[in-house]
């Protein structure tokens, strides 16, 4: 075993501990705002895809008197023979996820009577979920409906 001098220049172990372990906290509280921020832009992104969604089926609903009886995810939003057969949306968006947009049409305003494949849809349903608090809206599940653009 070599002496050590009393002279000699270097960390101790009690410091070595110190900066690793304020250097494992730095990196825990960098981890979970990073976690935070994804979960927003990811609800950032959902909001934004149930606005576009919803000035599609305006537009549609505008020109055809009625709004779709399905829409799906990848497909467009377009009118039918009658109603000029315009697109409203090129594609309709997934969730971040992965997952779908749930709509669901309704008989009227009331939004009493929805059910899929109803037809000639005066109003609609459409659901979504966010996982953190976002814009002033809670996180959890929400209802979008016409004339309400992301209901609350």
């Amino acid at each position: 075993m070599k002496n050590i001098k009393n002279n000699q220049t270097g960390f101790t172990r009690h410091e070595l501990i110190i900066a690793v372990s304020v250097t494992g906290l730095m990196a825990l509280i960098a981890g979970f705002l990073l976690h935070n921020s994804r979960q927003e832009t990811r609800d950032l992104k959902r909001l934004a895809d149930v606005k576009t969604v919803q000035h599609a089926l305006e537009l549609y609903y505008y020109e055809c008197n009625q709004y779709p009886v399905a829409i799906a995810p990848g497909k467009a939003i377009s009118g039918v023979e009658q109603c000029q057969g315009n697109v409203y949306l090129q594609s309709v968006p997934t969730d971040p996820d992965g997952s779908v947009y749930k709509y669901v049409p309704c008989r009227d305003e009331t939004i009493k009577e929805c059910f899929e494949g109803l037809p000639n849809p005066g109003a609609y349903q459409l659901y979504y979920k966010l996982e953190s608090n976002t814009e002033g809206i809670r996180k959890g599940m929400h209802l979008a409906v016409p004339g309400n653009f992301v209901a609350q």
